[in-house]
């Protein structure tokens, strides 16, 4: 894909999370830095929060990381970990179930499901 098609595509929100990553690749390549970081910083800033307990500030912040990979199965695996930490349990067995459909073989992030709905 060209710099034109990635910049519409990321526009429309049509790239997948590899797609993302290309495009901070080829932002920073022509120099647009503060742009490629942005994307990072938000993921970090996410993931912070979460590790810090404080789940509605990461929630809210993975929730505008779903806006820029829609299609990020880690991302859906974060905001169901931080609806069950914030005791949203029906919301979070959702998307745990969503994701067992995604991918019926995936483990990562899975344990704390099993571990509470399954038995």
């Amino acid at each position: 894909m060209t710099y034109l098609e990635l910049s519409s595509s990321q526009k429309n929100g049509t790239l997948d999370a590899f797609g993302m990553y290309m495009y901070g690749i080829v932002l920073r390549e022509n120099g647009h830095n503060a742009a490629a970081r942005d994307i990072l910083v938000k993921y970090v800033d996410a993931s912070t929060y979460l590790e810090l307990q404080k789940n509605n500030e990461g929630l809210q912040k993975y929730t505008k990381l779903q806006d820029v990979f829609p299609f990020s199965e880690y991302i859906l695996g974060q905001i169901a970990s931080g609806l069950y930490n914030s005791r949203e349990y029906d919301q979070a067995e959702s998307l745990y179930l969503d994701m067992i459909r995604y991918d019926s073989y995936r483990v990562d992030g899975m344990d704390i499901f099993f571990q509470t709905y399954c038995m």
